[in-house]
């Protein structure tokens, strides 16, 4: 296992290095910074990698116990990957039929999957909700969900790294017979005992909650947390809020899921960063520095409880996690860094994970972490 970080922009030193690891590793994993290089340039330079490759566009990368806002990390890694492409995945609803047919997507030895979504596409969740049906607990998952950012506010543009070039509204699926620990925390709490239920909901869109037009008695209960009340309510000051009051799905056992309300519709719907299901009980969660940080340091000691050899950590954290943490966002990081291993990792729009213990499940507003034994052979 090799890795380089590169902190600046170029594409010639891009491709220099990206030449240097495919000599010396069975495949590549890169995660990237936003950095202006035009899908023209990078399209050939990944079209004539030889090795498979997997990767993503983020709002930012971690390497060791720092974070960038630009720059590329490279991971050479010894153990082949097989990849599964998804493509056009917002315009296909049968997961479950195309996950069956990929027949060759995990063979007897697998242990770990890497998963790259473009973050800004539908039907993510029916992507997970068929793997699991066809896989269950058999095997670990970790990724992460891409997106390009201007602002706060994602743009839709390419953001997948593939060997078919850069790829939008699509899926990459990589497995591999390296064994994983995965720890998956979030540490958010609820601001009261009460639940409510979904009474109307399309995929990411939730028009009702106890009956009620989803914003209004979302603005309602915020506003009584706050013991505040809010005249205007625009998109800024909106996902300001959201960000650090955002909705969760509660599960019987484990943490509730977390999903972070976009947006407000002229109908007082609210768009959410993943699927909510009617009839779901949630609850308004909040966000406090302190637990977000015990929750990573958590995350990170669940997935060291390992009887495998580390090779490297992976590490995937929520967007909405830096945006409430700010300057203490690198209390998170180092909570998360083992000295003397190898962190590589990235800031997401959604996290994916399991650990063969768990129901796998697109997060948000969550930390992922995971100890990866990348041991050929």
């Amino acid at each position: 296992m090799i890795s380089a970080l590169l902190e600046d922009t170029s594409i010639e030193n891009f491709e220099e290095a990206l030449r240097s690891l495919e000599k010396r590793a069975s495949s590549i994993i890169i995660l990237s910074c936003h950095n202006d290089f035009s899908q023209q340039a990078l399209n050939p330079i990944l079209k004539q990698t030889s090795v498979p490759l997997i990767g993503g566009i983020f709002p930012s990368i971690i390497y060791q116990n720092k974070h960038y806002m630009q720059g590329t990390i490279l991971l050479g890694i010894d153990t082949p990957l097989d990849v599964t492409i998804l493509k056009d995945i917002h315009q296909k609803n049968d997961y479950e039929k195309v996950i069956e047919e990929q027949t060759t997507l995990i063979k007897d030895d697998t242990q770990t999957m890497f998963l790259f979504f473009d973050g800004l596409s539908t039907n993510i969740n029916k992507i997970v909700q068929a793997l699991f049906n066809n896989f269950g607990l058999s095997i670990n998952y970790i990724g992460g969900a891409a997106a390009r950012l201007e602002g706060i506010k994602p743009i839709a543009s390419p953001v997948l790294f593939s060997n078919e070039g850069l790829l939008q509204h699509a899926a990459l699926l990589a497995s591999t017979p390296s064994q994983s620990t995965i720890g998956v925390q979030h540490g958010l709490e609820p601001i009261e005992n009460d639940n409510y239920q979904v009474t109307k909901s399309e995929g990411n869109i939730l028009y009702e909650i106890d009956y009620q037009p989803a914003f209004q008695l979302y603005k309602k209960l915020i506003e009584s947390h706050l013991n505040e009340n809010f005249e205007k309510f625009d998109e800024e000051d909106f996902l300001k809020r959201a960000i650090t009051y955002p909705l969760g799905i509660i599960r019987l056992s484990g943490e509730s899921i977390v999903r972070t309300a976009l947006a407000v519709q002229e109908d007082n719907s609210l768009i959410c960063t993943g699927d909510i299901s009617e009839n779901a009980l949630i609850q308004i969660l909040h966000a406090k520095n302190e637990n977000l940080i015990k929750a990573a340091s958590l995350a990170s000691q669940v997935s060291r409880n390992s009887r495998y050899h580390t090779n490297f950590n992976l590490y995937f954290t929520c967007l909405a996690r830096i945006l409430i943490l700010g300057e203490e966002f690198q209390q998170e990081i180092d909570t998360v860094y083992q000295e003397g291993t190898l962190l590589v990792g990235a800031v997401s729009m959604g996290e994916i994970a399991n650990n063969k213990d768990h129901y796998l499940e697109l997060y948000n507003a969550t930390t992922v972490v995971a100890n990866i034994d990348d041991t050929s052979g």
